[in-house]
């Protein structure tokens, strides 16, 4: 009898050892844990620290996605400057193209009323030629390129000059060069 209490005994201890002992190769992980794995990661608080962890990495994630969405959103709205800069650049070429037609119909006139010399005449078609090929090689301007508006600046001051010129010649006044 002696003997089967302690055998007993014996067998009571293995099975109490026995969690204890298969909690050595644990995971944190819930899906990998058995029964005793389960109940020891429980009990020593590593399922709490999963998910704080968790809750932590979302937390970060939920705050670079808010600065994301304010960059994309200020984004957005220099995008739609830069748009308007652009159709306003596009606006401004279409008029300097339409001053040029303009201009060299003019010059025809002033031609065929021989209002001033043939030189003349040949200097500012020369001068309206070299101002729509630059006007067409500038093309889609870049709001956000200096030269891109500086060319554009200088091609409406130019066009402004020329129709000064040809304005005196329609009206009669000599071109001094």
């Amino acid at each position: 009898m002696v003997l089967g209490r302690i055998v007993l005994s014996a067998a009571a201890l293995c099975l109490l050892t026995l969690p204890i002992a298969g909690c050595a190769g644990c995971t944190g992980d819930p899906s990998q844990a058995g029964f005793s794995c389960g109940v020891a990661n429980a009990v020593s608080g590593t399922y709490d620290r999963r998910i704080a962890e968790r809750e932590a990495a979302l937390a970060s994630t939920r705050g670079t996605s808010t600065a994301l969405q304010g960059q994309l959103e200020d984004l957005d709205r220099e995008l739609a400057s830069l748009d308007r800069q652009e159709q306003s650049m596009q606006r401004q070429l279409q008029q300097i193209g339409s001053q040029n037609r303009s201009l060299r119909t003019r010059l025809t006139e002033a031609r065929s009323r021989q209002s001033a010399s043939d030189a003349q005449l040949r200097a500012l078609e020369r001068q309206l030629d070299d101002l729509e090929r630059r006007r067409v090689r500038l093309g889609n301007p870049s709001p956000d390129s200096p030269q891109d508006l500086a060319e554009l600046e200088a091609l409406r001051t130019q066009t402004a000059e020329l129709q000064q010129i040809i304005d005196g010649l329609t009206e009669g006044a000599e071109i001094v060069e």
